[in-house]
């Protein structure tokens, strides 16, 4: 199956895309939905490896499950002040 992901901030520039789509089965956790992000687009490897990923707006743990019909998205680090 294949996942949306979008893309925002650094990642959104890199890829050069508003989001990607990586090939998935079920079930998957949503630290290895990161490490597909990574190993279907090398040059966000490192960014992978430092974002988190939300479903459906909220923020989850590497070891939750993935629903295939859920909204995910790469959540780069950010700073400010």
């Amino acid at each position: 199956m294949q996942l949306p992901i979008l893309l925002f901030a650094g990642a959104k520039q890199i890829a050069n895309a508003d989001q990607i789509l990586i090939d998935v089965h079920e079930p998957i956790t949503a630290g290895e939905v990161l490490e597909k992000i990574a190993d279907s687009m090398p040059e966000l490897r490192g960014l992978a490896s430092h974002s988190r990923l939300a479903v459906n707006g909220r923020y989850v743990t590497s070891q939750t499950i993935v629903d295939g019909n859920a909204e995910l998205a790469l959540i780069p680090p950010v700073s400010g002040g």
